[in-house]
């Protein structure tokens, strides 16, 4: 309320479709791509994860599987408070950040096998990790990138990709438990997402 807005000429309302100019098509996919990945594996922990943690046995606690899902967006919270202060590479934190993303998707499919709660709880903490240090990136990234008279249409683009792959995610590991067991269509997705992951990191690193 008390910021003051510079003085422009206000344009008639209308509706505004997402739309990307052709000439930030590549470094918008390469930002979307790192986006998605990270928002569709915390989506992971705190929709399917708890359940999935229930069912190695060691707890049914419900505030202990409710924590060790928070615990992926509180480390997130705290990740992204610590590099806003050290200013590092945007391409560089998004590389870094998708690598320990997808080191936290390994520990979660691990965790099925060796019933282990803790690879969970160290899946959850890294892939919170990962996620602070790609998504802030990569919202920066996108705002320098994106011509100012078409920052919303490129930002709602931005936001479309991340639930396109959330909801692929999310929905996907739903269907496959319709005919897999849980333990399965998790890993399964995981793994779908440390393919992103890494791809991700390697489409930063190679464009620096």
């Amino acid at each position: 309320l008390t910021l003051s807005e510079p003085h422009r000429e206000r344009e008639p309302w209308r509706i505004q479709w997402p739309r990307v100019p052709r000439e930030i098509l590549g470094g918008f996919a390469r930002v979307s791509l790192t986006a998605a990945t990270v928002w569709a594996t915390v989506a992971l922990f705190l929709s399917i994860v708890p359940l999935y943690a229930e069912s190695f046995g060691e707890t049914r606690n419900l505030a202990v599987l409710a924590a060790v899902a928070a615990l992926a967006l509180l480390a997130s919270a705290a990740t992204q408070v610590v590099a806003q202060r050290r200013n590092p590479s945007v391409r560089l934190s998004q590389a870094v950040g998708l690598t320990i993303l997808a080191s936290g998707l390994v520990l979660l499919v691990l965790a099925a096998p060796l019933r282990s709660l803790g690879l969970v709880v160290a899946g959850s903490l890294a892939a919170g990790i990962g996620h602070g240090l790609g998504f802030l990136n990569a919202q920066q990234e996108l705002n320098e990138i994106a011509p100012g008279e078409r920052r919303g249409e490129v930002t709602s683009a931005f936001i479309a990709c991340i639930y396109a792959l959330v909801a692929t995610a999310v929905i996907g590991t739903g269907l496959l438990d319709e005919w897999f067991s849980l333990s399965v269509s998790v890993g399964t997705v995981a793994i779908g997402l440390v393919l992103c992951a890494l791809a991700g990191a390697g489409w930063q690193a190679v464009d620096q």
